[in-house]
Order: C-alpha cells, then sequence, then structure tokens
C-alpha cells in the first residue's frame, strides 16, 4: 500500500507524539464526525488520521490537509469484537481521504483535543514537570 500525502514520517526522529481528543457532545462517535465533514460512505468509522504535507514554499500543496477515515464494515460493538477475534486481531479496514480540508472544520467536531511531541530521547511517560510557567506572564 503507498504512502499516504501528507502523512508525517519521523527519518530523522524529530519528535514522535500522542493525540487524544473528545468528540462534540452533540456527536456519538468518529462516524457522526465524518458525516459532519461530508463524508457519507456506509460503514463505521473506527479511525480518523489528520495530516498536512510538507510545508516547503515550492511545494503546490503547502498548508493541504488531509482527513483519512478508516472504515469496517461492521457497525455494531458485537461485531467488531467478533471480527478482532476471528481475524487474530486485525480489522479489515477500507481507508477513505479527503484532501484540502479546512483544518478548523475538522477541530470544530471536537469538544478538546490535544496533540503532545516529544524528541526521540524520552517518552512522555518519563517526563516529571516540576513547574508549570505560563510564557505569557514570564
Amino acid at each position: 500500500m503507498e504512502e499516504r500525502p501528507g502523512r508525517a514520517s519521523v527519518q530523522y526522529g524529530d519528535a514522535r507524539g500522542e493525540v487524544a481528543a473528545d468528540v462534540a457532545d452533540q456527536l456519538v462517535g468518529l462516524t457522526d464526525v465524518a458525516r459532519n465533514l461530508g463524508f457519507n460512505e456506509s460503514g463505521r468509522v473506527v479511525g480518523m488520521s489528520i495530516s498536512q504535507g510538507e510545508m516547503s514554499p515550492e511545494d503546490p500543496d503547502v498548508g493541504k490537509v488531509y482527513v483519512t477515515f478508516q472504515v469496517a464494515d461492521k457497525v455494531s460493538q458485537r461485531d467488531l469484537q467478533q471480527e478482532l477475534e476471528q481475524n487474530g486481531g486485525v480489522l479489515p479496514v477500507k481507508e477513505y481521504m479527503m484532501s484540502d480540508v479546512d483544518i478548523v472544520e475538522v477541530l470544530r467536531w471536537f469538544k478538546r483535543f490535544s496533540i503532545g511531541l516529544f524528541t526521540s530521547a524520552v517518552k512522555p511517560d518519563s517526563l516529571e514537570v516540576v513547574e508549570q510557567i505560563d510564557v505569557e506572564d514570564s
């Protein structure tokens, strides 16, 4: 399978991270987020990726945001669990990509959204914050 456009790689190990998001209260899950972004394929959205291409001024895709949905044919939670058990923990999905999506439109369907990036030398759980300083106040 070919590499998705905009998907970040860490060839030089600059930073790796983690993300967490709470879907907005009026929505139930990722399938609702996808529908509100204009995605109308059948199935259940079980994964969502948001990526941006290389930020080079010469790149014609500079600033373009891609949203990719991983969609399972199974709709119920029970069906998903059965499929995982039957396939040794692997869930077959179809992947659909929307290109040139407005990032503000994506983020508005989340109540909270957090992205953490860390140098390759540390893992987030190995850090102990001993003081928090508001840069605006210092």
